[in-house]
C-alpha cells in the first residue's frame, strides 16, 4: 500500500494556496505550514509567492517530517511563473520535481500561445503506468498554481470561491472545482484571542485523464479528492488566507495549519531557499 501522504498531497497542494497568491501585492511574502496525520506532524509545507501588476512568480516546498519521514521519505519543489490580468491569468512557465523513497520525478512545461507544452517529463508517461492525455485535452488548461491564482484573484475581488478551472499539469489532466460552503468562526492554529471569520469553500480535484491505471488509487467516488478550507485574514493588510484544511482519507483525517506569515527576505531571488527545480 503506497503511503497516505503522498496520493494527497495533489489535493492539498491545491487547497493550501487558494487565495495564497494575493498575499504580497507588489512584494514577496512566504506562507509555513504544518500538515498533521492522525495528530502527528507529517509534512512541513512553504509557498512563496511574488507578484507585481503585472506579472506573478509562484514556488512550493514540501518535505516529510518524523516517522513519516523515515518511512516514506518525500521531498517536493515546484514553480510557476506568468503573467495576470483581472481574475485571468497567462501561464509561461511551470514544473515541479520530487523524490520518493529515492526516486526522482520531474515535469517542466512551456506555453507557446496560451497551449502547454511538455518540455521533458521523466519518468515518460508510458513508462509510468499512465493513461495518456490527448493533445485536444490540453486546450485552455492551466498550471495548477496559476489555477490556484486564478481563484484567489476571483476570490479577493469578491466574487467568492465558486469557480472551475481545467488543469494540465505535465502528466495528468484534470479540473479544479471550488464550492462556497459558507462562514464559520475560526481560531489561528497555536494562537490565543478572539475567532475570527472565515471563508469555508469545498476544493475538489476531479479526474479527467492520465492518471495511474492503478484501480485502487484514488477516491471511491470515481477519483474525486475533495478537502475542506477555511479561508481568514492572518494579519492586518493581507487578504483572507487558508488558515486550516481538512481532507478525509481512506487512512484517516489529514489537517494542515497556517502557522506563520513572514516576509521574503530582501534581496533575497525569487524562489524557495533552497533553489527551484
Amino acid at each position: 500500500m503506497r503511503a497516505p501522504v503522498a496520493p494527497v498531497m495533489s489535493a492539498f497542494a491545491i487547497a493550501i494556496a487558494v487565495s495564497t497568491a494575493s498575499a504580497a501585492a507588489s512584494e514577496r511574502g512566504i506562507l509555513d505550514y504544518k500538515v498533521y496525520f492522525g495528530g502527528f506532524p507529517a509534512l512541513a509545507l512553504e509557498i512563496e509567492i511574488g507578484r507585481t501588476s503585472e506579472e506573478y512568480d509562484i514556488s512550493i516546498g514540501l518535505r516529510t517530517l518524523g516517522v513519516i519521514d523515515r518511512l516514506f521519505p518525500w521531498t517536493m519543489r515546484a514553480y510557476s511563473r506568468g503573467r495576470w490580468a483581472g481574475a485571468e491569468v497567462r501561464p509561461e512557465a511551470a514544473g515541479q520535481t520530487s523524490a520518493w523513497r529515492g526516486r526522482r520525478r520531474l515535469v517542466d512545461v512551456r506555453y507557446q500561445d496560451g497551449r502547454p507544452i511538455v518540455a521533458r517529463v521523466v519518468p515518460p508517461p508510458d513508462r509510468d503506468g499512465r493513461a495518456s492525455v490527448a493533445a485536444a485535452d490540453v486546450a485552455g488548461t492551466v498550471d495548477l498554481a496559476s489555477a490556484i491564482l486564478s481563484l484567489s484573484l476571483a476570490a479577493e475581488a469578491g466574487r467568492g470561491c465558486a469557480r472551475l478551472v481545467p488543469v494540465f499539469d505535465g502528466r495528468r489532466r484534470y479540473d479544479l472545482v471550488v464550492e462556497h460552503v459558507g462562514f464559520e468562526p475560526i481560531r489561528r492554529f497555536g494562537q490565543a484571542g478572539p475567532a475570527r471569520r472565515a471563508l469555508k469553500c469545498r476544493v475538489s480535484m476531479v479526474r479527467r485523464s492520465g492518471f495511474e491505471r492503478d484501480p485502487d488509487h484514488g477516491a471511491k467516488d470515481g477519483g474525486r479528492r475533495t478537502a475542506l478550507l477555511w479561508l481568514a485574514r492572518a494579519g492586518e493588510g493581507l487578504p483572507p488566507v487558508p488558515v486550516r484544511i481538512e481532507l478525509e482519507t481512506r487512512w484517516g483525517l489529514v489537517i494542515a495549519h497556517l502557522m506563520r506569515v513572514r516576509a521574503a527576505p530582501a534581496g533575497a531571488a525569487p524562489g524557495l531557499a533552497s533553489g527551484r527545480p
